[in-house]
């Protein structure tokens, strides 16, 4: 990523901190997206019910406002964080951290989404068992940070392969290779259902 300090505004420590996703899944409805694969995180929210309390007045209230950025933490080179600011019905922030390697697939499908699911949640937690758990969406635009990413990820999973021990121009067609399956895995999309 190009050097841009930025000072991201919270409202105590508990925000600047990232919260600990405990698991994560994709999710396509028809109502929701148009078909395509959303991500879920569920996130650890016993240290912060502020979180909770968000997921829980979206469940009875309008849609909310929130606005997210793309940033790379101060001392975290393997990771991306994703900043979401909530400006109604609550105000907080939330911070996201993912592995670039571990949970690049994840930071992928955000960007092609363009939306993320947010559920509450504690260790052990996994959509299958919570499927009927309040969640909400989050509008995630990209804002021109695709290509960055793409940069990003490549020489991840480049640096990857490489400490497994291929050689250069080897990790180079892996990483392609690897990134090209899970892009067309991915963008798999409920078909349309005709009523008649």
């Amino acid at each position: 990523m190009k050097e841009r300090m930025t000072t991201i505004e919270v409202r105590g420590p508990h925000e600047a901190s990232p919260i600990r996703i405990v698991a994560d899944a994709m999710i396509a409805t028809q109502k929701v997206g148009d078909g395509r694969m959303i991500p879920l995180v569920i996130l650890d929210t016993s240290l912060r019910p502020d979180v909770e309390e968000l997921v829980r007045l979206h469940e009875h209230l309008s849609p909310g406002d929130a606005e997210s950025v793309w940033a790379q933490l101060s001392g975290h080179k393997n990771s991306i964080a994703l900043i979401l600011t909530f400006v109604r019905p609550a105000e907080l922030t939330i911070v996201l951290e993912f592995d670039v390697v571990r949970q690049g697939g994840m930071v992928d499908r955000i960007l092609g989404a363009k939306a993320l699911y947010i559920q509450a949640g504690r260790d052990g937690d996994r959509l299958i068992t919570t499927m009927h758990h309040p969640r909400i969406i989050v509008d995630v635009p990209h804002g021109g940070f695709e290509k960055e990413w793409d940069n990003i990820l490549r020489k991840g999973i480049v640096r990857d392969f490489r400490a497994r021990g291929l050689s250069r121009s080897e990790s180079k067609r892996a990483a392609e290779r690897f990134i090209e399956e899970w892009r067309k895995l991915t963008s798999f999309r409920l078909a349309r259902q005709v009523s008649k």
